[in-house]
């Protein structure tokens, strides 16, 4: 058995203040980055805010909404094209 852990690099733009409570908190916990305490505080925030605002009621309630032919039709094409610009 395999187990591969994907593991992504981004930016993320945040104020100087936050860098500088990042860098003294991976120093408190004897971490050389600051990867590990952003993603243990994303963890914990998508742990504590994971469905409660209902999104996932919505979603399924919209299933099927749109019957094919309008999904199909240009009209409906070209106005989803527009609100994504």
């Amino acid at each position: 058995m395999h187990a591969y852990i994907w593991i992504m690099r981004t930016t993320v733009e945040i104020p100087d203040e936050l860098r500088l409570r990042l860098i003294e908190e991976s120093a408190r916990i004897g971490e050389r980055g600051y990867s590990g305490v952003v993603a243990r505080a994303l963890n914990e925030y998508f742990s504590q805010h994971s469905g409660s605002s209902g999104i996932d009621d919505r979603v399924d309630a919209l299933f099927g909404s749109q019957g094919d032919a309008d999904a199909h039709s240009g009209v409906t094409r070209s106005a989803w094209r527009t609100g994504r610009t």
